[in-house]
């Protein structure tokens, strides 16, 4: 029918890049948004948003997005193809040695972001970003507090709250975390850890990606989605550490995969860790 990705994303409340990951996967071509069948709407909202950037040196991509309901991504990708020249620089300044200490803080923020973390290198910046539900900003509120920034730096679009944190640490390897561009498809085993730092490093990851269901007063299931090389690695640890009754769901085809616990004695040993 003609619609773009962005307007596709606005009608269904799924981020554009999702709906572009799935088109590709189908070998779907990806129309420019100077296609004779794009809507006009669309353009205008592009025309506008060029406009304003170019026009106003206070307005940055986040600010733009959070204005338009649109993804920072999205924008970042039309000024690429539209070769408009972004402006660098960092508004929110934070404790960079955070990230490299050995205690319980920096372990959860890690194993946090290799559940629902980020992270982006160019020749240009090196940020990680942390997307999650509203609903769940407490966490991205403990991380501001944890790294010195002001809650402010939370950027709010949907029904997501979203951090963004720019520096050139990142630039650093931080494969000994799992944490690598792409993620999701291209994941790596985290390093050998001490237990001191395994622990609250796998509770962020569960605060990440797992699920739990109660029913009749008792933990019926537990679950954690991730990278099948992921969840392996995960399963090793728990089988080494005695917990025997743990099932594996590996879908052929598929990059992800499930970590599950159904005994609600089990779940109580597990969340007992």
């Amino acid at each position: 029918d003609g619609y773009s990705s962005t307007v596709l994303g606005k009608i269904f409340d799924i981020d554009d890049s999702s709906i572009l990951d799935h088109l590709k996967k189908k070998n779907i071509q990806i129309r420019t948004l100077t296609h004779r069948n794009a809507p006009k709407l669309n353009e205008q909202i592009n025309s506008k948003i060029i406009y304003e950037y170019l026009n106003d040196k206070n307005n940055s991509i986040l600010k733009l997005a959070k204005e338009n309901n649109l993804s920072p991504l999205t924008i970042s990708k039309l000024f690429k193809r539209k070769n408009i020249k972004v402006r660098r620089y960092r508004k929110w300044n934070f404790d960079t040695k955070f990230f490299f200490k050995n205690d319980w803080k920096t372990a959860y923020f890690y194993g946090f972001c290799l559940g629902d973390g980020c992270l982006y290198k160019n020749k240009n910046l090196s940020r990680i970003q942390i997307n999650i539900h509203m609903k769940d900003e407490i966490i991205l509120n403990k991380f501001c507090e944890w790294i010195g920034i002001s809650t402010k730096a939370i950027y709010h679009y949907k029904n997501k709250s979203a951090l963004f944190l720019t520096d050139k640490i990142f630039d650093k390897d931080l494969s000994m975390y799992g944490l690598i561009p792409n993620k999701t498809y291209k994941s790596v085993i985290p390093k050998k850890m001490e237990m001191n730092f395994l622990k609250p490093f796998i509770i962020g990851l569960v605060d990440a990606d797992g699920t739990i269901r109660i029913n009749n007063n008792k933990y019926s299931r537990f679950g954690i989605t991730n990278n099948k090389k992921i969840i392996k690695w995960l399963y090793k640890i728990f089988f080494d550490l005695g917990f025997k009754n743990i099932k594996l769901e590996l879908p052929k085809n598929k990059c992800w995969g499930r970590f599950l616990v159904y005994q609600h004695e089990e779940i109580c040993k597990i969340i007992s860790f």
